[in-house]
């Protein structure tokens, strides 16, 4: 029974989908919602000086106020919470997934294709192929590139039902 759902989000359309999908699946079975941003410390890496104390700071204050604005939106619904973590993002996610734990993790999924996800890798994949819960990886609307009234919105999706 779902009763823990782990939200990763950054500030891409595709997170902004998987909030939206999560919520809605939350409802649905009566779930708490845990909504989890992962400084990637290796975006403060400069070389020859290491990791910028400066610019990891900004990105935890990115962070910080990307959940924020989050929970802001989501002030009507019950039993969310919000975690800050740094590292690798796929292995904070999973760690957290472990930790809390969550009985599903719901994650945004760019729409490269997947001689891209091949040769680049992705975070979503990276969770999809290692975590020990079920994933629900959930796409943006690719007919409107993430803009206009329908942007944020899960479309084309199906009601879940769960027994």
């Amino acid at each position: 029974m779902l009763k823990k759902i782990l939200v990763a989000i950054d500030p891409s359309q595709p997170s902004t989908c998987a909030t939206s999908a999560a919520v809605e699946l939350a409802r649905q079975v009566k779930a708490e919602i845990m909504l989890l941003h992962v400084v990637d410390v290796t975006a403060a890496y400069v070389p020859e000086l290491g990791i910028n104390p400066t610019k990891l700071a900004g990105l935890r204050e990115q962070g910080d106020q990307l959940l924020n604005e989050t929970l802001a939106r989501l002030a009507n619904v019950p039993n969310v919470g919000r975690m800050l973590l740094e590292g690798d993002p796929a292995d904070a996610i999973l760690a957290a997934a472990h930790d809390w734990p969550a009985d599903m993790i719901v994650i945004g999924s760019d729409s490269r294709g997947r001689l891209a996800h091949f040769l680049l890798g992705s975070t979503a994949d990276s969770v999809i192929r290692r975590a020990t819960c079920p994933v629900m990886s959930v796409r943006a609307d690719v007919g409107n590139n993430g803009k206009g009234p329908e942007a944020g919105k899960v479309v084309g999706a199906e009601p879940i039902t769960i027994r």
